[in-house]
């Protein structure tokens, strides 16, 4: 049987009541404070347009703190056990046997906001069908992958990182995933689609293909929510394309960066092939 004084012991059940705690507080304060220095005004004989100044900056003020402890309580209540400070995908697209190999990886800087911090949590996505296993590998050596295995009814397949340790607060370390999947069954949609799930810094996609494969055209979007990615919005941008593109090593590189992207917002690029 669970221990009632475990459950309201519960750290983000404490900061919700931390929260309603000190919003009663600040409500009964205010006609207090406010109504002693206006009887403080009406007591030395201030002119009455001084007295409504001097209110005014009263509520001016309690207002200020009202606002100050809900964004530190929010802040309290926040549970994120993590920050990204970059988050770099490169999805490579190529022809295979009359099918495409999608190689993407996704390479992280993480820093942890908790002690003892070891799983990181990440969404994957495939809109095709393979006859083949797929491989999914972790980019740091000493780390390791665990998945669900199992899609959900939108396509995403959640995996964590291991990351073969338990971080200190405020420590930051380098992590990601590899991921190789051929769609010789079903073809994947064209598209590829980033939406981060935590606060983060600084993201890049590149959607990449071999010279030979180059794609008719490629255009970027970004959706309001990961479920409504059929219904994007296209970024604008002078010529309707990613915001730089660049070619090197026999292949051409489509690419956006941001900064401070929204949580769960979807930035990604389709493509057309020729």
């Amino acid at each position: 049987m669970a221990n009632p004084a475990k459950i309201l012991d519960w750290a983000p059940l404490k900061a919700v009541r931390d929260l309603v705690a000190t919003a009663k507080a600040i409500w009964i304060s205010v006609p207090v404070v406010v109504g002693g220095i206006a009887w403080a005004a009406a007591k030395a004989d201030y002119p009455t347009n001084q007295a409504v100044v001097a209110v005014s900056v009263a509520a001016t003020a309690t207002i200020s703190v009202a606002f100050a402890a809900f964004w530190l309580g929010c802040r309290v209540g926040e549970r994120r056990s993590y920050d990204v400070i970059s988050n770099c995908s490169i999805h490579l697209v190529e022809k295979v046997h009359g099918h495409h190999r999608y190689t993407w990886r996704r390479e992280l800087e993480i820093r942890s906001r908790q002690d003892g911090l070891r799983l990181i949590m990440q969404r994957w996505y495939a809109t095709g069908q393979s006859s083949k296993s797929v491989i999914v590998n972790p980019l740091v050596h000493g780390q390791a992958i665990f998945s669900t295995g199992e899609a959900e009814q939108d396509q995403t397949v959640y995996r964590w990182i291991y990351l073969g340790r338990p971080l200190a607060k405020g420590e930051r370390i380098k992590t990601g995933i590899e991921w190789i999947y051929e769609d010789d069954v079903i073809p994947m949609r064209p598209f590829v689609v980033v939406a981060p799930m935590v606060k983060t810094r600084y993201q890049k996609i590149t959607l990449r293909f071999p010279l030979a494969d180059q794609p008719k055209s490629v255009e970027a979007f970004v959706a309001p929510y990961w479920k409504f990615i059929k219904q994007p919005t296209p970024v604008v941008d002078d010529h309707g394309k990613p915001k730089c593109t660049t070619e090197a090593a026999g292949m051409i590189d489509y690419v956006i960066e941001t900064g401070n992207p929204v949580v769960e917002r979807a930035i990604g690029m389709r493509w057309e092939s020729r």
